[in-house]
């Protein structure tokens, strides 16, 4: 009687502990799902962050090419009150600056 006692009892902590490992595993499962839910909301938003960016980005180049446009830097000129030359002197030096 003892030893069919202790064979029906095997079964069912085998199945107790087979209980809890799933629910140990579903419980895992369950935060698994949720930590990659959370990081589709982290990559949209890194997207639009890249997105705005590449914009300021985009903008930025198109500024600094304006900027350093002739005609640009003509105007800012002309707002200074540069003239331009009617002459240009070049000055050429008489002795070799290194002569030792």
């Amino acid at each position: 009687m003892k030893q069919k006692n202790k064979i029906c009892q095997k079964p069912s902590k085998l199945i107790f502990f087979t209980w809890i490992l799933i629910f140990i595993l579903f419980v895992l499962q369950i935060l698994n799902f949720n930590h990659y839910a959370t990081w589709g909301e982290k990559l949209n938003i890194l997207e639009n962050e890249k997105k705005i960016l590449e914009a300021e980005n985009e903008r930025l180049k198109k500024e600094i090419a304006q900027i350093g446009s002739l005609s640009y830097v003509k105007e800012k000129a002309q707002k200074a009150a540069f003239i331009n030359a009617s002459t240009y002197l070049y000055l050429t030096p008489q002795v070799p600056v290194a002569l030792k």
